[in-house]
């Protein structure tokens, strides 16, 4: 058996839903709520069982709410109760949610009453599968148009992105080697005036899945025929390519499956926002492993708990760097201290930089986050992706992942 964890980051600069709101996430390497339950909604292409739901509240003045897990549209066993006025993780560790191939899974919010604020820093469960690790890679745009003629857009293949036109900073690099399967995408928009083509993207080039749009066409699209091999190295993303014509696609997720050849460890998800990423300063922010979050310089409000031990290792960044006396150094924490596992960028030098030497064991309640810092430098440096991969030691195999900065 395989033991995975799947985690959701809620939070977002939009800030805390209306009082009283039901929201939807998706499932997964996946960020950014919103009000549509089928816009969150993605197919999960194995059969297997979650457990844990897991919530962590950093800031709340309002009623009590509710998380639930949500299973083709409808409530699944898990449930987690956040009481009025109150912070801290919350979980149930009693009910399971057992799933067969192509069931549709997300996460729903019910957030209290009253009050100004319940800030959800991450939402998570653990998914257990027989055989390899299977990672569902799940990324939402929110809605983000792509739009222009005989063009094409990069997607990353985890967090939450709108439309790229560089590839490289879209794409995420694999430690493992294993099969891609399943590309998915549902849109909630299309006034194209002509057929769109949302194919998979392996070193730059076409992948070998692909689903084609009509001009006008909305609705689920789904590759379950084709799938792609995958070496220890490859750049793994997705992209729409837009014929003649105008008009725009709304995409509001997307996502592959990957499965390993060994079950072995495998970096996946890493995303890019608005092609900018996080501008990194003198001072230090933190960073939540996980899909996507903001950073800041408060270490508490981005540590988070694996909920099963867990090996961690193969940090990595895509680096944009315009002077070569200028670095950047990205370091794993545990508990409020560095460890090994930290790696430094060159100086003007722009790409993936990584740490596949170290690694750092977590138990199921240490606390984990991700330090970001730079020297006394001043020129621009973002990074617009990041990456951690987690082995389980208490299964098989496991893993988690990381990805977005804004």
């Amino acid at each position: 058996m395989t033991q995975l964890v799947l985690r959701s980051s809620p939070s977002d600069p939009a800030g805390t839903p209306a009082a009283g709101s039901t929201t939807y996430d998706a499932v997964g390497q996946s960020w950014l709520r919103g009000s549509s339950e089928v816009s969150r909604n993605h197919p999960i292409r194995k059969a297997g069982t979650f457990s844990n739901l897991y919530v962590k509240v950093t800031s709340n003045n309002r009623g009590a709410g509710t998380v639930r897990f949500r299973k083709n549209s409808a409530n699944g066993n898990q449930s987690v109760s956040i009481p009025a006025s109150t912070t801290g993780e919350f979980v149930d560790t009693v009910n399971t949610d057992t799933i067969v191939s192509g069931d549709a899974v997300a996460y729903q919010t019910v957030m209290g009453s009253g009050g100004t604020v319940c800030n959800i820093l991450n939402i998570q469960t653990l998914f257990e599968v027989t055989g390899p690790a299977f990672t569902p890679l799940i990324c939402n745009t929110a809605g983000t148009t792509a739009n222009g003629e005989n063009v094409t857009r990069s997607y990353p293949v985890g967090g939450a992105a709108q439309t790229q036109t560089k590839g490289a900073e879209a794409a995420l690099r694999s430690r493992s080697a294993g099969t891609l399967s399943g590309l998915y995408v549902r849109l909630s928009a299309n006034t194209r005036t002509s057929t769109s083509t949302w194919k998979s993207r392996i070193n730059g080039a076409d992948g070998a899945q692909s689903v084609s749009i009509g001009a006008a066409a909305t609705g689920s699209f789904e590759d379950v025929t084709n799938t792609d091999t995958i070496a220890v190295g490859d750049s793994i993303m997705t992209a729409v390519a837009l014929g003649a014509g105008f008009g725009s696609l709304t995409p509001q997720v997307h996502g592959l499956s990957f499965e390993t050849s060994t079950g072995g460890a495998h970096p996946l998800p890493g995303t890019v926002s608005s092609g900018a990423g996080l501008s990194i300063t003198t001072s230090v922010v933190y960073l939540m492993p996980g899909p996507g979050f903001m950073a800041t310089g408060t270490e508490a409000n981005h540590s988070i708990k694996p909920k099963m031990a867990v090996r961690a290792s193969g940090l990595g960044a895509y680096i944009t760097n315009g002077s070569v006396s200028d670095t950047v150094t990205f370091t794993v924490r545990k508990n409020g201290a560095d460890t090994a596992l930290a790696f430094t960028s060159l100086g003007g030098v722009t790409g993936w930089f990584e740490n596949i030497t170290d690694e750092v064991t977590f138990d199921a309640e240490d606390d984990q986050a991700i330090a970001v810092s730079r020297n006394a430098g001043s020129a621009a440096i973002t990074v617009p992706t990041f990456r951690v991969i987690y082995n389980g030691d208490v299964v098989s195999e496991g893993w988690i992942i990381t990805g977005q900065i804004l």
